[in-house]
């Protein structure tokens, strides 16, 4: 690298502009999340209120215990640790909606807490 790109922190140019670009990104993302959050909350208020609201939201219950247990079913390490990442992220989801959510996936399809908060069912 040329003398002339080094900046006085001893960071290049480039270093920097990937630095202030993955700040956007992560910003980017956290927008997203609060968006897709404030989407998801919408959703299940109005889910809880009819009678088939709240069959898809026992579908939904299913398919997040299918993944816990998915998670520590002996599978790839990276698709392993992928839907534990995914089931972390779908409870704190649920959590932040109600928070009688997990431990009632959990009282429903007897699963231990301590299992189903690292992702084993």
């Amino acid at each position: 690298m040329e003398p002339w790109r080094e900046l006085p922190t001893g960071a290049t140019e480039d270093d920097e502009e990937r630095a202030a670009l993955l700040k956007r990104i992560r910003d980017r993302q956290a927008a997203l999340s609060r968006a897709r959050l404030r989407r998801v909350e919408e959703a299940y208020r109005a889910a809880v209120k009819t009678p088939e609201g709240r069959t898809l939201l026992a579908f939904l219950i299913q398919d997040v215990c299918r993944i816990y247990h998915h998670a520590g079913s002996g599978e790839a390490a990276r698709q392993a640790e992928g839907r534990r990442a995914v089931g972390l992220e779908i409870r704190k989801t649920l959590m932040d909606l109600d928070p009688r959510l997990p431990a009632t996936i959990e009282a429903e399809f007897a699963l231990e807490p301590e299992a189903v908060e690292e992702g084993h069912g």
